[in-house]
């Protein structure tokens, strides 16, 4: 910050106002026969993406003001080729905003519908908004899913809901497990597998997608 002070802000990014961002992640695509990298930026009510290879040919383009991440740990990205239309097909990244989950290519914004009633302050399973950042998420490549927890119920303040959006199916399930993890991440192997581990609010870290059991108890199924 004191090199970056001393230049008068020369080689600093500003995305928008003042406000914080609170999340960032890159982004590959091939559009045609021109291949982008990008990296997309994220306030709580607002998204930008940066282009470009090195400061002198960044460039920020605002795409929402609207739509943002107030909850930077469900930030994911999908590298599965996502069937945006017919024969078109993307890397993605997912995130949950104050409106819900959304997806982004790189072009335009998607809504992943099918959960509008925890967010809709209507209704008593809306999500905390005070607490919604609490949220976490992470995608599973070895089924293709993205995974969302988050605290439903106003005065909820821990994930008591699991929803998993399958990205082949383009639809959404819910997990009823025994406890609930607060946190789960992807771990990869010396010989590159994958698994994912998530933690419980008791102290406990689990791996989770192995077999049909909870903790060695049957899932309803």
């Amino acid at each position: 910050n004191g090199e970056l002070s001393s230049m008068n802000g020369i080689q600093s990014l500003y995305f928008g106002g003042a406000e914080d961002l609170t999340a960032g992640v890159q982004l590959y695509n091939r559009y045609g026969s021109n291949i982008f990298s990008i990296w997309v930026a994220f306030k709580n009510s607002e998204t930008y993406i940066l282009t470009g290879d090195s400061p002198e040919d960044f460039k920020i383009k605002p795409i929402s003001l609207n739509i943002g991440c107030p909850a930077p740990l469900t930030v994911a990205t999908a590298e599965i080729g996502y069937e945006l239309a017919q024969d078109v097909n993307r890397n993605v990244v997912l995130w949950l905003s104050y409106s819900g989950p959304y997806l982004f290519d790189g072009g335009v914004m998607i809504p992943l519908k099918g959960l509008e009633n925890y967010f809709d302050p209507g209704e008593t399973e809306c999500i905390s908004y005070t607490n919604i950042a609490v949220s976490r998420a992470w995608y599973d490549s070895a089924y293709k899913e993205y995974n969302l927890l988050i605290p439903s119920g106003s005065t909820q303040s821990t994930c008591n809901k699991w929803f998993v959006y399958d990205l082949t199916r383009k639809k959404w399930f819910e997990k009823y497990p025994a406890a609930y993890p607060q946190s789960a991440w992807p771990v990869v192997s010396t010989v590159g597998a994958t698994y994912i581990y998530g933690m419980l609010d008791t102290g406990y870290t689990m791996r989770l997608e192995n077999s049909a059991a909870w903790d060695s108890t049957d899932i309803t199924q």
